[in-house]
């Protein structure tokens, strides 16, 4: 695979693992102390971090989006796989999670209102965000 990649875009894939990590920190924390329920904050702690990997780049795509690499879109190992929409709705998803389960006690519901937030997120972010 042969196509250029500008220099911003790897500066922020290098810096969204670190951001990930705290973000996976601060989920998980914030989560524990707010349901008190330790399979739910780690859940929502790595899909929230691995929403904010994948996002981060993506945001940092856009702006170099008239520069001399390629689009995603045109890499063929892609396909139509929107990374904005997938990121922001890893993100929106575990979020609803904690929310619900601090109101329902119930964890089958709790997953299933952040799946469909998530569903929902990404379906919206995609028609929203350039891809």
């Amino acid at each position: 695979m042969s196509e250029e990649v500008d220099e911003s875009v790897r500066t922020a894939d290098r810096w969204s693992r670190v951001i990930g990590l705290f973000v996976a920190l601060i989920v998980y924390f914030g989560a524990l102390r707010l349901t008190g329920d330790v399979p739910i904050s780690m859940l929502a702690a790595a899909v929230t971090a691995i929403g904010a990997r994948i996002y981060i780049p993506y945001h940092a795509s856009l702006r170099v989006a008239d520069g001399p690499g390629t689009d995603l879109a045109e890499i063929e190992l892609t396909g139509d796989y929107h990374y904005g929409a997938v990121g922001l709705a890893l993100i929106v998803g575990p979020l609803v999670t904690v929310a619900v389960r601090m109101i329902e006690t119930d964890s089958i519901l709790t997953l299933g209102a952040g799946g469909l937030a998530a569903a929902v997120t990404f379906v919206v972010v995609r028609a929203i965000l350039p891809q």
